[in-house]
């Protein structure tokens, strides 16, 4: 595109962005009637002023690390008692079986509390029939409500499970106390210290069955299982200090000797227990998901999905598992359009193309793929971090991205979001600074609607992005990459990109129409040799560019800087600042 036809393109933006929807349709049919093509460039810009719907800044999306956060990481202490898992998944599979097994208990316990009901009825045992009848009803409408199809939220299954328990531990307390003070009244110390006794051997069954049973974190069985366990204790405390002759019977009597130990006992184990089955329970979980991998920890997000560090369960061997959004998954064409970039991308060799393992989808349909783990840093952290590089250390990355970058354009592979963020400085077998050029076409798209035709798509980051690229012409080629990476070097020598601005609409009007000043103009001890690749890089014209990222890195190596940054003291700049951290 001709410099006159930029500012043209220029001059109605700055037009139509200022008008209403209508009077900008009538503003572009007059002033682009014989000019399709210009109408459209025009149009795809006002797209963008519109929606915003642009990628995030380059610390968004990119693979590096945002947060650290355990999976699984348990829930504030103030929501334990009510809540399980954390993850959407796990909280299903809670919810799931956790409604299977309290309809299990609920039915055993009230086919054995009708049992009871009988033998009190033909015994006599009128007091005990009533305690027995109420938990009977108690226990008849949790098994009505769980064997209904009524959707039930974890929140309510959680207060059935505790009314559950509650109502079999107050029927417990009530029929030891009723049968600890019958004994004394009636002098029968044998079925006073019986009570007693079976109270604790009660309550510690009781304790188990719902440490093994129940689905629960540790956390929160603890905060359940260690009260219970006391409940025994506090019965025989609060029956001998109701009623002396109860008090004489225990104070008095070898058998009793001191109070077991076994609810405590069984509280402890059945934490443990819980543990033991909740970690199993959501490796299974993980397992099932993504087949062979276990999800450890989530590394980042950004717009496009999640970046967790796993392991392949058989090899045990490290990764990282980019999870697209469910939002973005259900875009068949895009799906599509991923699926057909990963297996390409799983076909490049070069060591400095991150290395893609595998992909597929989860069973509610997100798409997901596997790739290498990478101890080290983006080269945006990098320079955020420690400031901007060294020509000469710039010249050792920029080489190696060019290698990457050349094997890919001859696959047929525009990289189309080559960006520091998607470009990483890792440790590989030893050695430092080893460049690995992260989402070979899985870059966001931005699409304008039916109004624009349907054929607007945007792909990109506004600070790098190539003229061609930032008007959606089709010419977007092997060069529209090389234009990217020139911005990023120059980004990696000043620390700042080409072109800034206050929306993406002026920064892309910007590589469209500006000239920015070459890198030496921010800091003098920049090479002109380097200035002069770079600005080349930077051309408008694709034709004006480097053809090929081969013959940039022909150029690179000529400058006299080329050797001025080794392996040996990428190790040594490394090592004096700890390892890398692991993106």
């Amino acid at each position: 595109m001709s410099q006159g036809k930029h500012g043209l393109v220029k001059a109605l933006f700055l037009q139509a962005v200022a008008l209403s929807e209508e009077e900008r349709e009538r503003f572009l049919a007059a002033e682009c009637a014989d000019n399709a093509s210009l109408r459209q460039e025009v149009e795809t810009l006002l797209a963008y002023h519109d929606t915003e719907t642009i990628l995030p800044p380059p610390e968004e999306d990119s693979g590096t690390v945002l947060k650290t956060l355990d999976v699984d990481t348990p829930p504030a202490l103030a929501q334990s008692i009510l809540s399980s898992d954390q993850s959407l998944d796990a909280e299903d599979e809670t919810r799931n079986l956790l409604r299977f097994r309290l309809r299990a208990v609920t039915l055993v316990l009230a086919v054995a509390i009708a049992y009871l009901m009988a033998a009190d009825i033909l015994m006599g045992r009128w007091v005990q029939l009533g305690m027995h009848s109420v938990g009977a009803a108690v226990m008849c409408s949790c098994l009505a409500l769980l064997s209904s199809h009524i959707p039930l939220t974890l929140r309510t299954l959680r207060i059935a499970e505790l009314v559950t328990l509650a109502t079999i531990g107050l029927l417990a307390i009530m029929i030891d106390w009723w049968l600890m003070v019958t004994g004394a009244r009636w002098a029968d110390a044998a079925q006073t210290i019986n009570a007693n006794n079976w109270s604790y051997l009660g309550w510690s069954l009781i304790i188990m069955i719902y440490g093994v049973f129940m689905p629960n974190h540790w956390q929160r069985a603890a905060l359940i299982l260690v009260p219970a366990a006391s409940v025994p204790y506090l019965v025989t405390a609060t029956v001998c200090w109701w009623d002396s002759g109860v008090h004489a019977i225990l104070a008095n009597e070898e058998r009793f000797g001191t109070l077991l130990p076994a609810p405590f006992v069984a509280a402890l184990t059945s934490v443990y227990a819980a543990h033991i089955i909740h970690s199993s329970r959501l490796d299974a979980i993980r397992a099932k998901q993504f087949a062979q991998y276990r999800l450890t920890r989530l590394l980042g997000a950004g717009g496009m999905g999640e970046v967790y560090e796993a392991e392949h369960l058989l090899l045990k061997r490290p990764c990282a598992i980019k999870l697209i959004r469910r939002e973005r998954s259900t875009d068949a064409k895009m799906l599509a359009r991923f699926e057909r970039e990963v297996q390409a991308t799983a076909h490049l060799s070069h060591p400095n193309t991150i290395e893609v393992f595998d992909y597929g989808r989860t069973e509610e349909g997100r798409f997901y793929y596997v790739m290498e783990l990478l101890p080290g840093m983006s080269l945006q952290d990098l320079v955020d971090q420690y400031g901007p590089l060294s020509p000469g250390r710039v010249v050792y990355l920029l080489r190696q991205c060019c290698g990457a970058l050349q094997e890919a354009h001859d696959a047929g592979l525009i990289h189309r979001d080559i960006k520091p963020a998607n470009i990483i400085a890792a440790e590989r077998g030893g050695m430092y600074d080893v460049v690995k050029v992260l989402d070979f076409g899985l870059v966001r798209e931005t699409r304008f609607g039916a109004k624009l035709s349907g054929m607007h798509t945007l792909a990109g980051t506004p600070q790098y992005m190539a003229p061609e690229q930032a008007l959606a012409s089709s010419a977007v080629d092997a060069r529209t990459d090389l234009y990217a990476l020139g911005a990023t070097a120059y980004f990696l020598l000043t620390g700042r990109p080409p072109f800034g601005g206050t929306n993406p609409v002026e920064i892309l009007l910007k590589h469209t129409h500006d000239t920015t000043f070459p890198p030496s103009h921010y800091l003098p001890t920049i090479p002109a040799e380097m200035d002069q690749i770079i600005m080349r890089c930077l051309e408008k014209a694709a034709a004006d560019r480097y053809q090929s990222a081969s013959e940039l890195s022909f150029a690179l190596e000529q400058t006299t800087c080329h050797d001025a940054w080794t392996a040996a003291l990428a190790k040594d700049w490394w090592q004096e600042r700890d390892t890398p951290p692991t993106t």
